[in-house]
């Protein structure tokens, strides 16, 4: 994290860096910081229709939450980067698994559907 945080504060415009971050967060189970990060990330993104660092983030945003068992929220975060991203495979996945979760069997079928056609790999 040392790492991160020393270089975000040479580059602070970096959304990349900071997305990097949050994934590492992420990675190490700190869910809570890792949304933190992710909606600095959206937050920054001054272009956020063609920003796919955005896009990321709200995924991820939403697998942090989903792992978290807030299935709702991440849904809505699952949503917001099919909105933004329509082509991201593992944003279909996880709003299958969000919407699997939350008892919604039929809907998260054609969730996993189409992360399956668009290529969707675990």
């Amino acid at each position: 994290m040392e790492f991160y945080d020393a270089s975000i504060s040479e580059d602070a415009g970096n959304n990349r860096l900071l997305q990097q971050k949050g994934l590492a967060l992420f990675e190490l189970g700190r869910y809570d910081e890792a949304i933190e990060v992710y909606d600095q990330v959206i937050n920054k993104s001054l272009s956020i229709e063609s920003d796919t660092t955005a896009v990321s983030a709200w995924i991820g945003k939403g697998d942090s939450l989903r792992l978290q068992g807030k299935n709702e929220e991440a849904l809505e975060a699952y949503n917001k980067a099919i909105d933004l991203g329509p082509h991201y495979s593992n944003a279909w996945h996880g709003r299958g698994e969000a919407q699997k979760a939350m008892g919604q069997v039929g809907n998260a079928g054609m969730s996993f559907l189409v992360a399956d056609k668009l290529g969707y790999e675990e």
